[in-house]
């Protein structure tokens, strides 16, 4: 098992706070609020940095990590299939439009 502890920035998105409301929420409500990430967003229209987080990460044994990879990657195989049918019925639709219109034409 690896644990890490790793510094990250903590940062508001288009938020309706003003910055001193928040050293008034609570510390749970605080947390809500913010986007934890590694990234840079200083640029980013609508983010705004208001500190920074230390962040620890203790991975999930490898046994389980990789049956829950496999879950993840069940769920995206069974949408990409229902998303497949769903246009190759949209397909077969227009195809059948076509015949039909066709059919119309030669009788």
């Amino acid at each position: 098992m690896s644990n890490e502890t790793v510094t990250v920035r903590a940062y508001l998105a288009h938020s309706y706070l003003k910055p001193a409301d928040l050293f008034k929420l609570p510390q749970a409500e605080l947390v809500q609020s913010l986007h934890i990430t590694t990234a840079d967003m200083s640029d980013s229209e609508g983010w705004i940095q208001v500190g920074t987080a230390e962040v620890h990460v203790t991975l999930t044994p490898l046994p389980d990590l990789t049956a829950n990879t496999i879950r993840t990657l069940r769920a995206q195989v069974k949408t990409i299939r229902a998303n497949a049918e769903r246009k190759a019925m949209a397909l077969e639709g227009e195809i059948q439009k076509l015949l039909a219109i066709t059919n119309e034409v030669q009788a």
